[in-house]
Formats: C-alpha cells, structure tokens, sequence
C-alpha cells in the first residue's frame, strides 16, 4: 500500500479527462512524494521516451479494459503489468500533478528509494503547500524519542537484515547511529550515506588484514538503546547506553536474524509490519539486454559445501547472462563436483570488475538472480534494485531469485548425476533450481523497483 493525500477535485478531474480522450486508462507518471519522519520531499519523473508507465496511486480507467485485462493476483506491481496490457495510446499522461502526494513511511509495500535517478529532490514548501492543513496529520508522532544504535557484524547478509530495525528505529523518531564489524570494509558503502542513518562506525572483522576502523567520535555518544546482532555482541564494550539489547542465543539459533529484529523492532515501540532492508546503489548503467540473468557462483571461501555446480550449464540454456563476484568465487576446490566451471562465450563477465553498490545498480537491472546461499543473494534481496525503465523492471527486480544452495542440499546426490528435472523460471526459460522460500531475511523474491514509485 502508497499512502496518498488527495485533493477533492482528482476523481471529477481524471474522469473528465479520460471521458474527453479515446485512452483506457489515464494517470500521472511524474508526482510528489512526501516523507514526513525526515521532511523531505522529491517529485519522482518517468522518463517519456521508456515503456508507457503511470503510477498504481494515480490509476482511473474504464471499467471494460478491466474486464478484459484484469489486475494480476501478486502484491507488488501489479498496477504496472495491468498498465502495460495497454498500446501506448490507450494511457493518457496526465499534465496536472496537484492532486496527489504520495507518503514515503515503513508500511510502503514497494518501499521508495530516493537515490534513483528518477527522484528529484524538492523544496519542502512545495509539498506543503499542497497538502495544506493536512500536514499536521501526517506530521504526527515524528517528534524525536531518542538517539539510539544498531550494530551487525560479519557478513554482508548479516548487515543487510538489521537494516529493517534501523528504518523502524528511524520511523519512530530516533536519532541513529550504526556499528559494523564487517568481513569486508567495502560492505560499510550498501548503507553509508542513507536517509535513515546518522553516523556509519566502523572496525573490519578479523578477517580482514590489516584490520581497518573508523571510529572516531563514538566513544563520546551516549545512547538511549543500543541493539546488537548475535555477532556483534563483542562490541558492547566500544558503546555507552541506557539500555543495551543483544539477541537472546536460543530465539536467534531457533528462528533466525529477522525473527530477532523484529521481536527487538516490537520491544522498542514498533508496531506495524517490519520494513523491509535497504542498501545503497551507484549509478552506474550497463545496457543490458532486456530479461537479463545475473548469477553469483560463490559463497564464503570457507563453506564450499554451499556450492552448486550447474551454473555454466544454465547459463548454455539463457540468452543473456552477466557473472557477478570476486575471483575465489571461481575456485571450486572444496566442493563436491571439483571441477572449474566452463562458460559459454554469450556470457558477460563482471568477476572481479565490481564495486558492491556497482553490483546493486547492475542486480537492478536485471530481470533475475541465481545465486548460491551468499551475501549477494542478500544484496539481490534488498529492496532498492531496479530501474523501471525496461518491461521487466517495475516488479520486483531482480524480479526473481533462484537459491541454487537450496536444491544442492536437499538434492545432492541427484545432481552429482546431472542436472535435476527442470522448473520453470520467472522468464520462462527452464532452470535447474528450485525457487527459494522463506530465506531468513529476504524470502523468495526480490525487492521492489529502485527508481520505480510503486504501489
């Protein structure tokens, strides 16, 4: 769900104009959005020359083009697959923007993330203006409740599933700060710099060598609460709070990491649906063709025994491929079918090439991921990557993940033999994988669209 503030003239307003044109549908692919718990405000611009595209939040259509095209039964985007049954004369682009705001908060089913290049930042008068008295009501209960720090170690998985604890702290008015204890200090760029964060410290873990850390200025702040993920109970020591919460052992070993954020989220105040997890993306744009496939073929150096071996024959079964990962991705010693992979020659190669937020903007792009159980099927997950400018990119994108771990652990014995029998995938290409479900943090598809609005 979008919340929206709208005028009182936008239904007699869309009618008129669609009554007046020879379109099916009409609506508006440029409006305001509004965030009142840090009051600030974007106007989100489709680009004209993409894909016909109005937003969900802004729909009026004639009742015969839904009887023979109705909604899809999925809950994100499907406003954007009924949109795009139309021919682009059938969608009106409405000139008028005024009668709706959209409302950025923790409840948004297909969150918004404001660094796309679609968002354009505005003056908070401008939306102020519009919604009038009303912004009372929407400013409501955002007064500042405390300062508070949220600290995650490891992995980049182990980082991305604390980020939905740090937007409900934010949400309801916290000042906050994070700690990370990470496997890879380039792992601090997927949340540095967002909206909902104050300060980023930081120490690596030690696997990293020569250890690195930022950590300038902590020592000095006192915090209200202090929550800490089960491996990153080691750095309480570096932090001064009132109350300091660590994940009960026996809950997080039983459920997970997300079960102990939200139980911690519900401690401290929150109430409605979790937020999902975010992490930051670069700008970057590689002409991909459309319906790309992503796959990641590594896991941690230490645990072989995740990996699966039919990437190179999957990737002979899709037209357009692109190999995301670092180079000890590629080594397969270890693992129980010790060979190296071999790919064909269509396959677009960016082992080793990548910046973490590169590889989020190039996972945006993509219609989906396969991956091994790794900390890029996590970044996969997160609910910032994708560009709506292609036909797959206004649902969840990468639009799909496929979790090759899942199948090499329950099938193993089967696929040492040879590929086990084939389901079909989101792009209805066939894929030797089963569909992940239920991963501790993510689920089993990927995140809403990066610069898409939603619904």
């Amino acid at each position: 769900m979008t919340t929206t503030g709208m005028a009182d003239w936008r239904v007699t307003y869309q009618v008129e104009q669609l009554s007046g044109s020879s379109a099916d549908i009409c609506g508006l692919d440029r409006l305001f959005y509004y965030e009142p718990a840090s009051q600030r405000a974007w106007e989100y611009i489709y680009p004209p020359a993409a894909k016909t595209w109005v937003a969900g939040n802004t729909l009026c259509y004639r009742k015969s083009f839904w009887q023979r095209h109705p909604f899809p039964e999925i809950n994100i985007a499907e406003d954007a697959r009924f949109v795009w049954q139309a021919e682009r004369n059938q969608v009106l682009r409405l000139d008028n923007p005024q009668f709706i705001v959209g409302l950025i908060h923790g409840g948004n089913v297909s969150p918004k993330i404001t660094a796309g290049s679609y968002w354009n930042p505005r003056p908070i008068s401008a939306v102020h203006e519009l919604i009038g008295d009303d912004r009372r009501f929407y400013e409501g209960g955002t007064a500042p409740r405390g300062k508070a720090l949220v600290a995650a170690s490891l992995g980049v998985g182990d980082i991305l599933r604390m980020t939905p604890l740090i937007r409900a702290l934010h949400l309801q008015g916290y000042e906050v700060d994070v700690l990370l204890e990470p496997d890879y200090a380039e792992a601090v760029q997927l949340i540095e710099g967002a909206r909902e964060i104050r300060s980023v410290f930081y120490r690596t873990s030690a696997r990293v060598t020569p250890r690195q850390e930022r950590l300038s200025g902590l020592a000095e702040r006192n915090y209200d609460v202090a929550v800490f993920s089960f491996w990153a109970a080691p750095l309480q020591a570096l932090v001064s709070a009132r109350q300091k919460i660590v994940f009960d052992r026996a809950d997080w070993l039983k459920s997970g990491d997300s079960h102990s954020v939200q139980k911690i989220a519900r401690q401290l105040g929150w109430q409605g649906d979790m937020p999902q997890p975010f992490a930051a993306t670069s700008k970057r744009k590689f002409d991909l063709a459309p319906n790309t496939i992503a796959l990641h073929v590594g896991c941690k150096p230490d645990w072989p025994w995740k990996k699966w071996h039919g990437f190179d024959e999957l990737a002979n079964l899709l037209p357009d491929v692109v190999l995301i990962g670092t180079p000890p991705d590629l080594n397969n010693a270890g693992t129980y079918f010790q060979h190296a992979f071999r790919w064909p020659s269509h396959v677009k190669n960016y082992i080793g090439e990548l910046s973490l937020p590169d590889t989020a903007a190039l996972l945006s792009q993509c219609a989906a991921l396969v991956s091994n159980d790794s900390g890029m099927m996590h970044l996969g997950t997160a609910p910032q990557y994708s560009d709506p400018g292609c036909v797959r990119n206004h649902e969840p994108g990468p639009r799909t993940h496929f979790r090759a771990e899942h199948v090499s652990h329950h099938q193993r014995s089967d696929m040492r033999a040879g590929v086990p029998e084939a389901s079909l995938g989101a792009s209805g290409l066939p894929v030797s994988l089963a569909l992940s479900q239920g991963i501790d943090g993510c689920g089993g598809t990927c995140a809403p669209s990066r610069n898409s609005p939603g619904t």
